[in-house]
């Protein structure tokens, strides 16, 4: 009886050991050596950003966005189903669908971002490319003319003269006009949402040219002054208009939202992380019992005799290494910049598959030991 009760110990204590081993794989899952999530190939590319923008007789912005998006990857973390864009305030209204395939599109705050979410109507698998576009009215985005406001961003006055020189510079930035100090001028500094984890092969902006007086580019479309160029991950690029304080009403406007703001990702992460620790501790203290319980009166022979066949099936049951990249998600979302999301509701961390398959491993273990226990006892054993 005494030695069923060992095996049975044994066999408890192993199991526990293994579970503990995999809990310890989950940090390492979440997180790469650096301890931020790592990105075994890109999810998504941005083929074309377009941004048109419209100023409004209150100095509220008119902005169109139309984007064209490639999925790369719909394994790590599903089909695209919905993104975010990064917006300059929350002072944000009219958010309104202009392509057939949005089902919803609205304001959308996270981590302290500032974003315009769509939701699409389908979703969108990797090698597929879909196109959407969407409007708003943005409103405080005008900065006033006061001396200790000035800009360190290099303009060019939009007279012919100064148009002319800037378009045949090798650096069109450098000519700077001297009519209208910029301090005297309501500037609108403009940054376009950025993509942490995601490259856009080409964007451009445009912007109303009709009163204005000064900006950072020479090139102008029709009546629109335009920037153009490609983006890298997680790159910013800024655009500078200003314009005559009597050209504008320039009207400040508080828009409230009737939303939730998401905080999913984060609460996962602390979910995570504090069932992890409640596990491992648990686990070492049940540990703990059962080795005195039924090994401490024969540990060192149980150690001696058994040290070679434990390890190999410790080694069999432990967790492999490497990171599976289940933050990439998180990262992204983080950032005030914009990119996919909603990966917190998937088992993205591997836990339920390997749960699952060191269940059954278990169940296999135990019945041997049981059967092996039984027939060298002669008595029933319950495990």
């Amino acid at each position: 009886m005494g030695k069923g009760k060992t095996r049975i110990g044994k066999s408890i204590f192993l199991i526990f050991t293994v579970l503990l081993l995999i809990l310890l794989s989950v940090p390492q899952r979440m997180m790469g050596s650096t301890g931020k999530a790592c990105a075994l190939g890109d999810l998504d590319r941005i083929l074309d950003y377009q941004i048109t923008a419209d100023l409004q007789e209150d100095g509220s912005v008119d902005f169109h966005y139309d984007i064209t998006w490639k999925v790369l990857d719909d394994k790590k973390q599903g089909p695209l189903t919905w993104v975010k864009i990064g917006v300059p305030n929350s002072d944000v209204e009219y958010i309104l669908p202009e392509t057939d395939n949005i089902k919803s599109a609205s304001y959308y705050s996270q981590g302290g971002g500032c974003y315009i979410r769509i939701d699409l109507k389908k979703p969108v698998y990797a090698e597929e490319t879909v196109r959407f576009a969407f409007s708003f009215t943005q409103h405080n985005l005008f900065t006033e003319p006061t001396s200790e406001n000035k800009n360190n961003l290099p303009g060019i006055f939009m007279d012919q003269a100064s148009l002319d020189r800037a378009r045949s510079a090798s650096d069109p930035k450098e000519y700077i006009g001297t009519d209208y100090p910029p301090e005297k001028l309501y500037a609108y500094i403009f940054t376009p949402g950025w993509f942490p984890e995601i490259e856009v092969e080409k964007y451009t902006v445009k912007w109303n040219a009709s009163k204005v007086v000064l900006a950072n580019t020479p090139y102008q479309e029709g009546n629109y002054l335009v920037w153009t160029g490609s983006m890298a991950k997680n790159q910013k690029v800024t655009m500078l208009v200003e314009y005559l304080p009597s050209s504008f009403s320039y009207t400040y406007k508080d828009v409230s939202h009737t939303y939730t703001v998401d905080k999913s990702d984060e609460t996962l992460m602390y979910v995570i992380l504090f069932s992890f620790l409640s596990m491992m501790l648990i686990l070492i203290i049940i540990g703990i019992v059962f080795y005195k319980k039924y090994l401490s009166y024969n540990s060192d022979a149980f150690w001696s005799a058994n040290h070679t066949h434990t390890h190999s099936r410790l080694g069999r049951g432990g967790h492999g290494g490497g990171c599976a990249c289940a933050c990439a998600c998180a990262c992204a979302c983080a950032c005030a910049g914009g990119g996919r999301a909603g990966c917190s509701s998937k088992d993205f961390y591997g836990t339920k598959l390997e749960s699952a398959r060191v269940r059954e491993r278990i169940r296999a273990r135990l019945e041997k030991e049981k059967k092996d226990t039984e027939k060298k006892t002669g008595e029933e054993v319950d495990v």
